[in-house]
């Protein structure tokens, strides 16, 4: 039931090949772009295949459109959530969400690590926070980031994250914990 609601909330995807579409959505509802991702049937990526774009497969034309990316999972954002979270993979975001223990409780994800830029456009209230989850990678990276483009929110520093094998997540890290149980 979780897992249903949070791929409907989401607005998860497939395509004629199996292929999870996640979709970039905008607060305003508006479809700003769609990323292929090819998983294997144990959940993990087919790095063979990269990740393509719904609007370049679709004859995406720069000369009639721009294309302006926003946090997967950005059309969710609204007042009941008090702690945004900022992950940078979209599957993160969903095993995030799936696992959380709070419903005031927002997992975005950035797509990529290069990404976190796409926080200045989140539109938030006084009374939420904004906190980033990066792999555990990338804790300098994002952390330089946010200080050069002044976003708002501070790096959540998990310890149990930090002392996983070298590119690990959240998510990784919830489903080693849960698979342990």
């Amino acid at each position: 039931m979780r897992v249903d609601s949070t791929f409907h909330n989401y607005k998860i995807g497939t395509d004629d090949f199996g292929s999870t579409i996640f979709w970039q959505i905008d607060e305003d509802r508006h479809i700003r772009a769609g990323k292929r991702i090819q998983y294997f049937s144990d959940g993990h990526r087919n790095k063979a295949r990269g990740a393509s774009w719904l609007h370049w497969a679709n004859g995406f034309d720069e000369s009639k459109h721009t294309l302006n990316q926003c946090l997967f999972g950005q059309h969710l954002l609204n007042d009941k959530y008090i702690d945004i979270f900022i992950v940078e993979s979209e599957k993160t975001a969903l095993i995030c969400d799936i696992c959380k223990r709070k419903d005031n409780a927002l997992f975005l994800a950035t797509g990529g690590m290069q990404n976190i830029g796409l926080v200045a456009k989140l539109k938030i209230a006084p009374h939420q926070k904004i906190w980033y989850l990066p792999d555990n990678d990338g804790n300098k990276i994002w952390q330089d980031k946010i200080e050069k483009l002044g976003l708002p929110g501070e790096i959540k520093i998990i310890h149990a994250l930090q002392e996983m094998k070298l590119g690990s997540d959240i998510g990784d890290l919830l489903i080693n914990k849960n698979l342990t149980k």
